[in-house]
């Protein structure tokens, strides 16, 4: 059983470094992030939260009805992203990341001095690629 695992591992491990993914970019920035003010409850009575009506109510029937009628009419490709995700997010999250770090397990191409580029921490999506497969970084990355 543990020979299987292993060797599953590896095989997950290859096929995933052969997956065909986008170019990432980094996200825009909100200018003004650093700015903001952080807002501290003091009790929890600062925001007032209705009683839920009735479950034999007009209103939350209907609302079941509509739940039910929308999952009635789920396609094929939402079926599939609710049975990945379905299984926990701790392990999609896991599978992408295992897949990150198989990604970035390639050494960055010499320049043309023979020297090697230096990824850069503060621009993680500049080349080369910062390496997620170095044990350090991807130790980072998993925890």
């Amino acid at each position: 059983m543990r020979l299987f695992r292993r060797t599953f591992c590896w095989v997950l491990l290859g096929a995933l470094s052969f997956v065909p993914t986008t170019s990432l970019k980094a996200a825009s920035t909100d200018a003004g992030a650093g700015n903001w003010r952080m807002i501290v409850l003091t009790g929890p009575t600062q925001f007032a939260v209705a009683a839920p009506g009735s479950t034999t109510g007009l209103d939350y029937q209907a609302e079941l009805n509509a739940i039910k009628s929308a999952q009635s009419r789920i396609t094929p490709a939402q079926r599939r992203a609710i049975d990945c995700w379905s299984r926990g997010g701790v392990l999609r999250w896991n599978e992408i990341l295992v897949g990150l770090v198989a990604r970035y397990n390639l050494p960055p191409v010499p320049n043309a001095d023979n020297t090697y580029p230096v990824p850069d921490a503060n621009n993680p999506f500049a080349d080369p690629q910062f390496p997620f497969a170095n044990p350090p970084y991807a130790a980072r990355a998993y925890s």
